[in-house]
């Protein structure tokens, strides 16, 4: 695992749709994957579950595939979970059904092969969304939201057996209010923290009548609340933070996780969103605040972040960096010990599609080296396939590691894109650009839709490229200084 060179590759496993909604290392140069396929098989077209084992060069070792056997949809909502047993056994996966809401739960062994199945059925409630399970003490805790008949929304916990059985169910909220889980996490054996978001509607969707905010509160493993914390509720277009995803205790104190600040156009009738990254103290004090990116219509933002193992701090995501509104690139976003930014990067697994594209990050996993390796999806809209998204980078963010060099993404591409322009485009061999900033490149290279580099321009002059020795296709165009980098798409005819 030690000196592996990244890599960046998208998986069909046989399948029209491969997602991948959670990554793990599960043994030293093993990663598990597990998210959605969907069959197209004469007599099935049904969508159902995906569970694989690839090793971290990101070759597939083996892949299982679940579908209902009475023709049900199976479904997984983020943060999608699934857990390496305690004892070694195998594995649990954690899913629901489509059209009823039923919670599922599937045992496998170690390779994946079906054990046993348990389902939970809830007669009373609208709709439950099952998101993450945890084991402690040989037993099973699932946390999610559900609905009830009168559409409240509250934030819930079971407690299972090991055989299945439900032990017993807390559901947490307000009758005046929609509650949200977005974060899970054990701080001990006694003590479970759970962050969401409120929303206080009068009149939803209104959003001139709804207030948004954060709620963070502990449980012990009786189910009884410990304590909770709320932030202040407001509307959306007032900008503050609603939303807590990765949530988790560092050093025992502070509470960190990363945020979403919206603004609502309503001239557009859209959203405006930028992610940050969120220190409080064991007050909930604000400390730390690190807005990153910048507001940016649609979809923008972090899905998964985590500690790294020297002290930092690890976001995957997703932007738009491009002028095309449904073209979506993967993010990767790293902070050290002090909050500093170390390094940003954007990522494709392929071009996109007639009407845009998406490539999304939805979690990561860190390897005793220090390297990363996040996982998604690739989709080209307009296309005929959905596929499985690995990506590898080293702890400097570099996925060739015989010319690493750490990107500080302090000034962010979305912004200095506008002031970079290339042309022709497409090009038959050599293509201009020019840049109003007048910035002196430290390099410029050329990638392929795989992310492989094809050459390396030092200190480019005369603004030009040539490309007459590629063959046709899309390729990529990145250029890099020490803070800054930016990337643009070329057509080679």
């Amino acid at each position: 695992m030690w000196g592996q060179p990244g890599f960046n590759q998208k998986y069909d496993l046989g399948e029209s749709m491969t997602t991948f909604f959670q990554c793990s290392l599960v043994e030293e140069n093993t990663l598990a994957v597990y998210g959605l396929a969907y069959s197209d098989e004469v007599f099935l077209h049904q969508q159902g579950l995906v569970f694989a084992k690839i090793d971290t060069n990101g070759n597939v070792l083996s892949h299982r595939l679940y579908f209902d056997s009475l023709g049900y949809e199976y479904a997984v909502n983020l943060p999608a979970s699934f857990i390496k047993l305690k004892d070694g056994s195998g594995y649990m996966l954690l899913a629901q059904i489509l059209e009823n809401y039923n919670g599922v739960l599937l045992k496998t062994d170690n390779e994946g092969n079906l054990i046993s199945k348990f389902e939970f059925e809830d007669t009373i409630a609208l709709s439950k969304f099952y998101k993450k399970i945890i084991e402690i003490n040989n037993y099973f805790y699932i946390s999610g939201v559900i609905q009830s008949q009168n559409y409240q929304t509250d934030i819930f916990i079971i407690k299972i057996d090991r055989k299945g059985n439900k032990l017993w169910e807390k559901s947490y909220g307000l009758n005046s209010r929609r509650e949200y889980l977005t974060s899970f996490y054990v701080a001990n054996e006694n003590e479970f923290i759970f962050g969401g978001i409120i929303v206080n509607s009068i009149d939803w969707p209104d959003y001139d009548k709804t207030e948004f905010g954060n709620k963070i509160f502990a449980i012990d493993s009786l189910g009884i609340i410990k304590w909770n914390w709320e932030g202040a509720l407001s509307k959306i277009s007032k900008g503050d933070e609603h939303d807590v995803t990765g949530l988790y205790k560092s050093n025992g104190r502070d509470y960190r996780y990363t945020t979403i600040r919206s603004q609502y156009n309503v001239d557009e009738d859209a959203f405006y969103h930028q992610p940050s990254f969120i220190i409080r103290d064991s007050n909930f004090n604000l400390i730390f605040e690190k807005p990153v990116g910048t507001l940016q219509k649609h979809i923008n933002g972090f899905s998964h972040s985590f500690p790294t193992q020297d002290g930092g701090w690890l976001a995957v995501g997703e932007a738009n960096t491009t002028a095309q509104l449904k073209s979506f690139t993967g993010w990767m976003y790293r902070l050290d010990t002090k909050g500093d930014s170390l390094w940003s990067r954007f990522d494709t697994a392929q071009a996109p599609g007639p009407w845009g594209g998406e490539n999304v990050f939805f979690s990561a996993a860190e390897l005793p080296s220090g390297s990363i390796i996040a996982c998604g999806y690739s989709d080209r809209l307009g296309g005929s396939k959905t596929w499985g998204w690995l990506l590898k980078v080293d702890q400097n963010g570099c996925m060739d590691t015989l010319h690493c060099y750490p990107i500080s993404s302090t000034i962010e591409p979305n912004e200095a894109n506008k002031s970079l322009r290339i042309f022709p485009n497409p090009v038959l061999s050599t293509f201009r650009f020019i840049d109003e900033t007048q910035t002196k490149w430290d390099w410029v290279e050329v990638t392929n839709v795989l992310g492989q580099t094809i050459f390396k321009i030092p200190h480019p002059v005369n603004n030009e490229i040539d490309l007459s020795l590629l063959k046709s296709g899309v390729y990529f165009v990145r250029f890099v200084k020490l803070n800054l980098f930016m990337v643009k798409t070329i057509v080679k005819t």
